[in-house]
Formats: structure tokens, C-alpha cells, sequence
């Protein structure tokens, strides 16, 4: 997971790519960077962001002359910049290799060194730049890396000449192209694209190459089998409120997911005093709850800076409970007494959600704590960040109910059924909610006001958007 900005200006874009990467901060919280071309080639700038924000990490550039720059926030150590028979450029990727070992065994056997790798795990960024070269141009070789692999791929490269941008074939990650008299920019989300001036001119299609500079764009081609299966959870969670996706606000998605929850309650004839949102990308699915069921909205929560990273990002489950703990402050005059819904955005392990409610809401002596969830039981890992599945909240339960572990997970996605009911009434009591609910996946389908079958749903079905290739064990880094 990542987030991409690039920019081509008529004059300096330095500011354009300073302020352009640090609006997908919400999107990657390890490693940033940046290139820009100068007279003397391409500046370039990586840095680690854990304990700090881009702002603070990367203010040099802002005096740098160039017309053309990248940035990018992602998990690994990127732009890779390369000197070769396709000239100087520097490439940033949102991407998941899912064949990367039989690609790595194919590089290696050709006798191409990996300079980016560690023993635990190739570069990805690196791997793409590889396959780009495998070809005589710069616009054969990305068409050949998309092609080549298995999962999804989503880049930007700059050279002298200006910046190519390409989507991966099924879509699941989003790239969109906006523009302004002096510019052109594309980027993950639309958020980046307001303050700076631009406007959308067009959401990249899945598969599509463009290519850009200060004179405008082209689309250089868009590959055959390709179709929109955009991660939905850019509505739910992963986006940044402001952001659109496909033309729909992702503000909107997240408003109408609260609707389907309210609506399912009131069906029941559910009372209660006091709607809250987990900040920040529970408020809206809050806000749309409290529209529909005419319960006040109120924040029983609140964020207590933006400084704090999102809890879902670091790599170790003790840093995403510390900061799940300190980044929120309750107001308990708004809880004790009350009959309450807590709306989120997902339940994934279950563990921040549990510490929430044990640690910031029932000490203030709420008379009720109902939980509802803007997206379904997560019972798959994303393809995208390869969680431990049984570790998911919604896995825990299923084997405490069977006793053992289990393949076929259909009844556990049928909410009609008394296994999905006992699944939620298990996870109930293990965040020690009054109440559970989830909204289902024909309403969060629905929310995102999408054609059906646009969307990549694996976590919640397990049928993955685009099958991995076999993969060959490669024991320079699985050993």
C-alpha cells in the first residue's frame, strides 16, 4: 500500500511534489521520497518517515529548480533511480508482485544483480525497473511489466522527457490524472489536487499508459484484458475523506454505508441516545448512520492530532496499539448514561477496537456500547499486505465455534445464517460490546454507487481479482 504523486510544470514543481506526496501521508508511514530532474540529472531523496512527518524530513526540496518531479510513501525504500541503454529516470511503484520469486529466478538467471534487495525480501520497485529494461524503449518495457506480472502494479516513471504513468491491468489501486494551465499531475487520490490547483481531467482506466509534460498528455496505450476491480476499501477506510475515486466521493460511500447500518437497526426497532465515529475515517459512516436513524451524532471520541500516523501502518502490533491508545482523548459527559453506537470503518484483528471500549469508553459508565461496522467480516488477508489470517478477528471466532480449522467459509459469509450469527455474537463478546452488527456486501457494494463487479472484495470473499502464478521458492531470500 502507497501512495503516488508526479508532476510536469512550465516552471519549478518543487512545491507542487513537497506538498503533492505529503497529501498520500495516510496512505504509507515507513519510507518516503522524491526525484526531480535538475540541469545535472535527477535529484533524488529517500528517507525513513516512522518517527517523523514528511513535512519536517523533506523541506530541502522546496528550493530545488526542475520542471519535472516524483514522489512517492510507501513500505519499501523507493524511487530507484537507473543510468541505462534507456537513459536516466527514476521509478516509483504502488504495487504487489505476486510472482516476484519466479521473476527474481528469471533475473537472476539472466546474471542481473539485485542492489536494492535484502536477504528477507527484493525490492519491488527494483524488480519493475528490471523488466522495464528487458525491452529496447522506455513505453515497451512498462507495456512489458505490466504484462508480466502477476498481481498489482501501479507506477510512475520520470526521465528527461517527462513522466510516464501506468495502472495495473485489474485497477485494484487507483492513479488519476489532473490538470492545470501550467501543469499536469497524476496521483493515488484527488485530495492532492485541490490546493494545488488542479483539476480532474480524467481517472486513469486499469491497464492504460500515459505519458506527460509541462504541453500536456497522451495515452500511450491501454492493455487488452484489463478491467476495473478497484480495492474497495479505498471507500471504506484507506482514503483520505476529501478523496474521489471513479468519479464517486469517497465522503458519500462511507455516508450511505452508515444508511444501510441505520436502516437494518430501525427495521428492528432499535433505540439509542448517541451516535459516535471512530476518528478519523469512522466519522462519516457515523454521520450517514445518524442522518438515517434521526439519533443526534455526537463525538464521544476525538482525535487528538493529526501527527499521530494511522494504527493500521507500522509493522508491529505493539506500535499500532500505542498509537490506537494515545491518538484518541473520550469526553465522558457524551458517554456516561448513554445508550451508544460506535460506528467504525472495519474490525480486522479486533484487538485496537476492544482496547477502545475497555480503556476509553466503558470506564465513563455508558448504559449501552453498540458497535456497528461500515464493511463485512474480514475473513481473507488483502493480497496487498499479506496479514497472518489467523489472527483476523472474524478467523478467532469461526474456529472457536468449529473447534478446528476449516476451508469452506460460505456459510460464515451468509448473513442469514446461524453460523454468521453466532460468528458476530462471538466477536461481540470479545470486544465486550453491547452489540454487533456489520453492514453486508451487497450494501457496501451499493454504497460505492459503482457498477457491481468493479470492485476487488477478496478480503471479504476470498476470490482473488487476479489468481497468482505458482511460485518458485527462491532461497536467496526465503532462507
Amino acid at each position: 500500500m502507497g501512495g503516488l504523486f508526479g508532476v510536469a510544470a512550465k516552471d519549478s514543481c518543487a512545491k507542487d511534489v513537497f506538498y503533492g506526496t505529503d497529501y498520500h501521508s495516510h496512505l504509507a508511514a515507513e519510507w518516503a521520497g522524491i526525484a526531480i530532474t535538475t540541469e545535472k540529472g535527477i535529484f533524488r531523496r529517500r528517507k525513513h518517515i516512522k518517527s517523523s512527518q514528511f513535512k519536517s524530513r523533506f523541506s530541502e526540496i522546496l528550493a530545488l529548480p526542475g520542471s519535472y518531479g516524483i514522489g512517492v510513501m510507501s513500505d519499501d525504500r523507493q524511487p530507484v533511480c537507473e543510468r541505462s541503454k534507456l537513459g536516466n529516470f527514476a521509478l516509483a511503484t504502488d504495487a504487489t508482485i505476486l510472482n516476484i520469486n519466479e521473476i527474481v529466478n528469471e533475473l537472476l538467471e539472466q546474471g542481473i544483480s539485485l542492489s536494492e534487495a535484502s536477504f528477507e525480501h527484493p525490492n519491488t520497485t527494483e524488480i519493475i525497473s528490471k523488466l522495464i529494461h528487458q525491452k529496447n524503449s522506455v513505453e515497451e518495457g512498462i507495456i512489458y511489466a505490466l504484462k508480466k506480472i502477476s498481481g498489482c502494479c501501479t507506477f510512475i516513471l520520470l526521465n528527461e522527457d517527462g513522466i510516464y504513468a501506468a495502472r495495473d491491468t485489474t485497477g485494484v489501486s487507483s492513479l488519476v490524472l489532473g490538470k492545470r494551465n501550467d501543469a499536469c499531475a497524476v496521483a493515488t487520490e484527488t485530495c492532492a489536487f485541490p490546493n494545488l490547483g488542479f483539476k480532474i481531467e480524467k481517472f486513469i482506466a486499469p491497464g492504460e499508459i500515459i505519458f506527460f509534460n509541462e504541453n500536456g498528455y497522451r495515452t500511450v496505450k491501454v492493455l487488452e484484458n484489463s478491467k476495473l476491480k478497484e480495492c474497495i476499501f479505498y471507500h471504506s477506510y484507506f482514503s483520505e475523506p476529501t478523496a474521489i475515486h471513479e468519479g464517486v466521493a469517497v465522503e458519500e460511500s462511507r455516508n450511505r454505508c452508515g444508511e444501510f447500518l441505520a436502516s437494518a437497526d430501525l427495521a428492528e426497532g432499535f433505540k439509542a441516545d448517541l451516535v459516535s465515529g471512530v476518528p478519523d475515517s469512522g466519522i462519516g459512516h457515523a454521520i450517514g448512520y445518524a442522518n438515517k436513524s434521526g439519533i443526534p451524532f455526537g463525538r464521544a471520541l476525538v482525535k487528538y492530532t493529526a501527527g499521530w500516523s494511522r494504527s493500521y501502518m507500522p509493522p508491529t502490533q505493539d506500535r499500532r496499539d500505542e498509537i490506537a491508545y494515545y491518538k484518541l482523548n473520550p469526553i465522558p459527559s457524551l458517554i456516561k448514561g448513554k445508550r451508544l453506537v460506535i460506528v467504525d470503518d472495519s474490525i480486522r484483528r479486533g484487538t485496537q477496537l476492544r482496547k477502545l471500549l475497555l480503556e476509553k469508553i466503558l470506564p465513563y459508565e455508558p448504559k449501552e456500547v453498540h458497535v456497528r461496522i461500515g464493511s463485512p467480516p474480514q475473513l481473507f488477508a488483502c493480497i496487498r499486505d499479506k496479514a497472518d489470517e489467523s489472527r483476523l478477528a472474524a478467523r478467532r471466532a469461526i474456529k472457536a465455534i468449529e473447534g478446528k480449522e476449516i476451508t469452506d467459509y460460505s456459510e460464515y459469509m451468509d448473513i442469514n445464517s446461524e453460523k454468521y450469527r453466532k460468528m458476530v455474537e462471538f466477536m461481540a463478546n470479545e470486544i465486550s460490546a453491547t452489540s454487533l452488527a456489520f453492514i453486508s456486501i451487497e450494501d457496501a457494494v451499493k454504497a460505492t454507487t459503482l457498477p457491481e463487479g468493479n470492485h476487488c472484495i477478496y478480503c471479504w470473499t476470498g476470490k482473488m481479482v487476479n489468481p497468482p502464478i505458482s511460485q518458485k521458492k527462491v532461497t536467496a531470500y526465503n532462507d
